[in-house]
């Protein structure tokens, strides 16, 4: 026999809410646990079925135009990019990337002699082309992807840099124009209050 202090009704008055509101609130919790799981779910093999179809399109162009190349339907292939020169400077470009050229000799300077020469290719010659052209292709387009991207970071740090001392100016400018707008009214109160005096 225990003795209730308050009485077993006052207590159960306020603790049985509490218990009903803790129970609603747990299904509900699990409720929505359940639910988001569901969604993630979903949302994760959504998302791997796009890849999978992205990757299978992007593979299909590829091959596309894989074999416009090689069939001659395109006479070359150029890129056009933001090249890299220093943080104020960026020069575009227009590289020529298919058909792949020698370098050619700087103006002034003088060419080798070709001569003739028989090595014996280990691999053949088709098969070390056919594995090192994409390798190629794939850095050429890496380095210009690389620098027009640290191009347009250049020039938003120069426009932000930019934009940050104009501001720095304005505000500047704008303080001083407060402090002297205040320094006039203070003034002519200070005007006000000794011509006041002055006229008891």
């Amino acid at each position: 026999d225990y003795i209730w202090e308050p009485s077993q009704e006052a207590m159960f008055a306020v603790l049985l809410p509490l218990y009903l509101r803790n129970r609603v609130f747990m299904t509900l919790a699990e409720s929505f646990t359940s639910e988001h799981a569901a969604r993630m779910t979903s949302m994760s093999a959504a998302t791997q079925n796009a890849g999978e179809m992205i990757e299978a399109l992007t593979l299909q162009r590829n091959r596309e135009r894989q074999a416009a190349i090689t069939s001659e339907q395109f006479d070359e292939v150029r890129v056009v990019y933001s090249s890299f020169v220093s943080t104020m400077t960026q020069k575009p470009v227009d590289l020529p990337v298919l058909p792949i050229a020698p370098d050619q000799a700087a103006p002034g300077e003088e060419k080798e002699e070709s001569r003739a020469v028989d090595y014996i290719w280990e691999p053949s010659q088709e098969e070390m082309f056919k594995m090192l052209l994409p390798l190629y292709l794939r850095n050429r387009v890496f380095m210009t992807l690389a620098e027009g991207f640290t191009s347009e970071h250049a020039a938003r740090m120069v426009s932000m840099s930019a934009a940050t001392d104009n501001a720095g100016e304005l505000i500047k400018d704008l303080t001083l124009q407060r402090n002297r707008e205040r320094q006039a009214g203070i003034t002519a109160d200070l005007l006000d209050i000794v011509g006041g005096s002055n006229a008891l």
